[in-house]
């Protein structure tokens, strides 16, 4: 993976600190006592993290045929946050 974020041009502790906020984040949506508003900038942050992920792609000649990949993780994302506006309503 970190050759590959070399290949497009980030630096190498750029692995690190993504892994370390997606982390964060899951943890946020996952977790139901974490406080709504922090679960919003989650899926928000994941949501712009995965469009800019597939715009890298398609703009890196090497790594074009990936695109489809961050795409389905925004579909992933967009089912889980309906799911999760509709179960707090029924609360």
């Amino acid at each position: 993976m970190v050759a590959n974020l070399r290949t497009m041009g980030y630096p190498e502790h750029f692995a690190g600190m993504l892994t370390f906020w997606k982390v964060l984040g899951v943890l946020a949506i996952a977790i139901p006592q974490v406080p709504a508003r922090f679960k919003e900038w989650a899926y928000g942050c994941f949501f712009v993290e995965f469009l800019c992920a597939a715009y890298v792609l398609f703009v890196t000649p090497d790594f074009s045929n990936q695109v489809a990949f961050p795409l389905v993780f925004v579909a992933i994302l967009a089912g889980s946050y309906y799911y999760y506006h509709k179960l707090k309503a029924a609360n």
